[in-house]
């Protein structure tokens, strides 16, 4: 059970009501605790919805850096919810597995995805890559690319220790329909 109560979305104010209501049914618990923040809710459904719809960042090398920095930190949660999403995207079973056992290098990855991966891990765990990991991955990526990655790393990476701190209670992955909806709302807001 988690540390603090879900807000149930007839309970919440009317704008945080409609902020509830456009997510999928099966992200309820990261709402229900993000609606307490009534003050930022609707900031950070815009934040993060930038990060899935509008970054130049290739969308299979954000929802790498997702997956890792949910390894890194133990963000179960954020981990499952993105299963669906990352798939669509092009990660592959194989690229999952790797992730859940801590392994970013080897056949699983092209080269410009380990390097990617090694970065996102120094940024985490370090929060400052060395020059060779920086280089590489600034040979690969745009220096808005660079700025788009971080922000979707530090990004999750915040909302994940959100989710391990007040111990949310899993949820099945959302489905393919319902990520499909959820992405084409993020557009929309564009």
């Amino acid at each position: 059970m988690a540390r603090i109560p879900y807000v149930e979305i007839d309970q919440a104010p009317a704008e945080i009501q409609e902020i509830l209501r456009a997510g999928p049914s099966n992200t309820r618990n990261i709402q229900g605790l993000l609606a307490h923040a009534t003050g930022n809710l609707s900031g950070l459904s815009a934040f993060l919805g930038s990060i899935l719809a509008s970054q130049q960042l290739d969308a299979k090398l954000r929802e790498l850096a997702i997956l890792r920095v949910a390894s890194l930190i133990g963000a179960e949660y954020e981990r499952t919810q993105h299963l669906t999403v990352s798939a669509m995207v092009g990660v592959t079973g194989a690229q999952l597995a790797a992730i859940d056992e801590g392994r970013i290098e080897g056949d699983a990855f092209s080269p410009d995805e380990t390097a990617l991966l090694r970065f996102v891990t120094a940024f985490i765990e370090t929060g400052h890559p060395d020059a060779d990991v920086f280089d590489r991955v600034r040979a690969l990526l745009s220096e808005r690319e660079i700025v788009e990655l971080l922000l979707a790393a530090g990004g999750y990476w915040a909302l994940g220790r959100l989710m391990t701190t007040l111990e949310i209670d899993p949820e099945p992955p959302m489905d393919e329909a319902a990520a499909e909806l959820l992405m084409e709302s993020f557009r929309n807001k564009e």
